[in-house]
């Protein structure tokens, strides 16, 4: 039985000020916002929509610079004003580096209470052949996070780099296109 998500909230006995939201821009499912606009409606609580460019070998404490952090911080304001509440107040942030590495850091530096992690759905023949349900990132967010997780396995994705890259500019995109 699969509860709809005003029930499914109900069930949390825990209060949140912060909710910290990692998206893969690439692979970003509209499910994840509907979810932040249900737990900060239900908490009253801030949203940080985060971003991690992938980049094995970049200091941890440096800061992001260049087109690619530009276009991120863009895409996440962008999603955050047309997809969140207007009364959810939220704010974009781009790291740099390995990123289950920075958003372990982010739950802290944020002071994160809630972390809303999107898991993309596999396939059950990727499933089967994988013996895992989840990534390694994932799997090393689920391990190393010191607040409360709720994980959702979200079907349907969007690029949305790759759309606004092509100059469409609407949000109003079909999940599952490419």
């Amino acid at each position: 039985m699969t509860l709809e998500p005003p029930r499914l909230l109900e069930a949390f006995r825990f209060e949140a000020e912060r909710v910290l939201v990692p998206l893969d821009l690439a692979r970003c499912s509209m499910g994840a916002l509907a979810l932040a606009n249900q737990f900060a409606r239900r908490f009253d609580a801030r949203v940080t929509l985060l971003y991690v460019v992938p980049h094995p070998g970049r200091e941890r404490d440096s800061q992001p610079d260049g087109l690619e952090f530009r276009q991120a911080e863009a895409c996440l304001r962008r999603l955050g004003d047309r997809h969140l509440r207007s009364t959810v107040t939220f704010s974009a942030r781009v790291r740099a580096g390995l990123p289950a590495a920075e958003i372990l850091a982010e739950i802290t530096d944020g002071r994160a209470d809630l972390l809303v992690l999107p898991l993309h759905h596999r396939t059950l023949l990727r499933r089967l052949l994988r013996r895992r349900p989840y990534g390694q990132t994932s799997r090393d967010v689920i391990a190393g996070a010191r607040c409360q997780t709720f994980i959702c396995e979200l079907m349907g994705e969007v690029n949305w780099f790759k759309r606004w890259r092509n100059g469409h500019g609407s949000l109003r995109a079909v999940e599952g296109e490419n």
